[in-house]
This record gives structure tokens, sequence and C-alpha cells, in this order.
């Protein structure tokens, strides 16, 4: 039994290129764990998860044949995302240190 795949459904080479990155990427993340990065551990994680979602925004949910409009909105929940998170940040950073210093535990 072989199931017809719609008209506009990617290439089968493109979907396994794509499983073979997103499993590559996992990989990575994965391997990238277990070393000590310091300060660079957050970035590079946070670059990986980025690369793994912008290959299933364009591959899978296929955002470069959205029109315009889509495409705007998108961009302003992208914006207000990091409008969001800005001030969380700002937030953070701006508060008063408490006055007592926390417990030690021995």
């Amino acid at each position: 039994m072989n199931p017809e795949r719609p008209p506009n459904a990617p290439p089968l080479s493109t979907l396994v290129l794509t499983g073979v990155l997103l499993l590559a990427l996992a990989g990575a993340s994965y391997g990238l764990s277990f070393l000590t990065l310091g300060a660079y551990a957050l970035p590079v994680a946070l670059a990986i998860a980025v690369c793994k979602a912008l290959i299933l925004l364009f591959v899978f949910m296929e955002f470069g044949k959205l029109s315009t409009s889509a495409k705007l909105a998108a961009g302003a929940a992208l914006l207000m995302l990091l409008l969001l998170v800005g001030l969380m940040l700002a937030d953070v950073a701006t508060r008063v240190r408490p006055p007592l210093p926390p417990p030690t535990v021995s």
C-alpha cells in the first residue's frame, strides 16, 4: 500500500536531509552538554535551538510560502516576544540587592 503524497509536499530527499540535520543538531546539543563551556554554554545552546526552530519553520511549516500578512503577523509576534524578554531582563538587572546575605548551609 503506497499512500499518495500531496502535490505541494517537499521532496523526499529534502525531508530525509532535514531529519538527518535535526538529528545531528540534537546530537551536538547532547554532546556539548558534557563539555565545560562556561559563559558560552547558554549562547551555544540557544544558537542550536534557533537553528532547529528555523529548520522546522521553513521546511515543515513552509514559512516561505506564506502570504505577506501572515509573515507580518509572525514578525509582530516575534517582536512582542523580544519585548517581553527584554523587559524581563531589565527588571532583573535593575533590582535592588536584598539587605541580608542568603543563609549558608553547613
